[in-house]
């Protein structure tokens, strides 16, 4: 299967700018240093890009009620392929839901001490509709296998998200 991309350019740092070291074409403009540029090759391929883009943003909205924030590191060039290829690809394929996905990804997320990412997608699986009892179970069985650290810092970022988005809905009454 292709990956709907035929020409991918991969810039490097100036000291290996050499055509023949990483097949760059001296005739394209540079690329900023360290980007990957994928470069659609046909009208096909330029659907399949706006179809995922499409796919991506959908995803992002029902996750996290709207495209995904920028700024700092996240650069647009990062939240085009991570809403591209993470949500418009990876969380749109067959085989699990919407829910198994957020699950995953907040173990995974738990496991690694991701707390920021965590919080995040524990916001995700809110509004997923999957309760903050089960994700509670989740962590503290997390815990068992990942660290016991790793299992409170999941825990507080659960308790941290459900806190505030308690309070967004409280001053949300008051308006």
């Amino acid at each position: 299967m292709q990956s709907g991309f035929t020409h991918v350019v991969i810039a490097l740092p100036a000291c290996c700018d050499e055509p023949d070291v990483i097949g760059n074409d001296p005739g394209l403009d540079p690329a900023p240093p360290c980007s990957i540029v994928f470069a659609p090759d046909s009208e096909e391929e330029t659907t399949m890009a706006k179809t995922r883009k499409a796919k991506g943003a959908e995803m992002t909205k029902q996750l996290f009620g709207g495209p995904l924030p920028q700024g700092g590191p996240m650069t647009s060039d990062f939240m085009e392929l991570t809403n591209d290829y993470l949500f418009g690809e990876l969380w749109t394929r067959p085989g699990m839901t919407m829910k198994e996905r957020s699950r995953a990804t907040c173990t995974v997320l738990a496991a690694f001490g991701r707390e920021v990412q965590l919080k995040g997608h524990i916001g995700g699986a809110l509004n997923l509709g999957i309760r903050p009892a089960e994700l509670r179970e989740l962590f503290i069985h997390v815990a068992h296998y990942a660290g016991w650290s790793t299992g409170l810092i999941a825990l507080k970022a659960l308790d941290e998200a459900v806190a505030e988005r308690a309070a967004a809905r409280k001053a949300a009454k008051k308006v």
